[in-house]
């Protein structure tokens, strides 16, 4: 009787590897998310997950928090602006080390969102050109929990 290679033996463990995790796969099935099903724009500029679990999409026209099952919008309020987003364009959203979130908008400063109350805190930034400087495309965070915010005319560092 002969025996097998060891390059033989590399190659039938291989293709037995390869018929067995084929015959295990799960098939990947995507889903969407539209404005059909809640979303408050198909545009969507920014996600992310928050540590509890809910996706949060900022949009061309709002902040869209999903459940997995409904969303809910944040926009701005004309009725209520001190607690609510100063502008409709999300560019960023970022968690930081307390879970906190952060959303950077276009034309609007930053904003905190409170998620148990839904109450937003804006902080604008005073500058003698307002618009380009309230121009905010992203939030990056580092290790120690300082965030740095870059904006139309230079950064805000907190």
């Amino acid at each position: 009787m002969k025996l097998l290679s060891t390059c033989q033996l590399l190659c039938l463990s291989i293709l037995l590897l390869c018929i067995y995790v084929y015959s295990h796969a799960q098939p990947l099935h995507f889903g969407h998310l539209t404005a059909q099903q809640g979303l408050s724009n198909n545009n969507v500029w920014c996600m992310l997950q928050h540590c509890e679990g809910f996706m949060w999409i900022g949009t061309f026209n709002g902040l869209n928090r999903y459940d997995g099952y409904t969303f809910t919008v944040f926009k701005p309020d004309p009725d209520d602006p001190e607690h609510s987003l100063q502008h409709y364009i999300i560019t960023d959203i970022h968690e930081d080390r307390q879970g906190q979130l952060w959303v950077a908008k276009f034309g609007g400063g930053l904003n905190l969102i409170d998620r148990q109350t839904r109450n937003v805190t804006a902080y604008g930034i005073k500058s003698v050109r307002l618009d380009p400087w309230n121009t905010l495309t992203s939030i990056y965070g580092n290790s120690e929990g300082i965030f740095w915010v870059p904006a139309g005319k230079g950064y805000i560092k907190n």
